[in-house]
């Protein structure tokens, strides 16, 4: 039994490298081998991809993203690319190790990140990669990219940009470094946005009918049960 971990060495500042001492260790309790990518100088999905195309996906009974929301979109899509390139190739199903900072995904399906004397979500999460009941996800698409959680037009797509911009600036600073991938950054980015955020005038059309046309501060189209983390 082998599963192919792809964790992301900068989600939740660093949160999954300080954690794959004690997946590694639930993984060979479980008797789970295990292949891992971790290259931050490489994007995750590019480096999905690339191992998937180098070898038979079958001698994966999992693929299992470690990191936060952002980490299971790049690997989603990974995995949609190769589905689409190689329509006759099986994938392994995919399993979440919850390690960010809203996790929304994995919450969705009742996984979080919590490890301390009363719960062990860690050990949880590798547990389902060999014991876990299977689901099915339908997924989003705008163009040739998918969500699995959500996708946002408005106000919280102005708010994650200023998230953004600002964890650049952060992650310069060996001080704030650590703070760039909590709850502080997420909160402090939405001071300049929702001030100057104006509405948009949009047209939204389901199957064929025009729903609704005018003006939106902000639109979700939620995919998943939880949306924004803790907020």
């Amino acid at each position: 039994m082998k599963v192919l971990c792809v964790l992301n060495p900068i989600s939740a500042g660093g949160l999954p490298i300080q954690r794959w001492p004690q997946v590694v260790s639930i993984l060979n309790e479980f008797g789970i081998d295990y292949e891992l990518l971790a290259n931050k100088e490489v994007p995750l999905d590019v480096q999905l991809m690339d191992r998937l195309e180098k070898g038979d996906p079958d001698e994966f009974v999992a693929i299992a993203g470690i990191g936060g929301d952002g980490t299971q979109s790049a690997a989603i899509n990974a995995l949609m690319r190769f589905k689409q390139k190689y329509p006759g190739v099986a994938i392994p199903p995919y399993g979440f190790i919850p390690m960010g900072v809203g996790n929304d995904i994995a919450k969705s399906f009742g996984l979080t990140a919590r490890s301390d004397l009363f719960v062990d979500d860690v050990r949880r999460s590798v547990s389902t990669l060999a014991h876990g009941a299977d689901y099915q996800l339908d997924l989003g698409r705008v163009k040739d990219r998918y969500f699995a959680d959500a996708l946002t037009i408005g106000l919280d797509s102005q708010i994650l940009r200023e998230r953004n911009r600002r964890k650049r600036k952060w992650d310069k600073i060996p001080l704030l470094r650590r703070l760039a991938g909590g709850p502080l950054l997420y909160t402090l980015s939405t001071s300049i946005p929702i001030w100057r955020h104006r509405a948009l005038d949009a047209e939204i059309t389901v199957d064929g009918i025009i729903w609704y046309s005018g003006p939106i501060l902000n639109l979700i189209v939620n995919n998943t049960r939880i949306y924004a983390g803790e907020f």
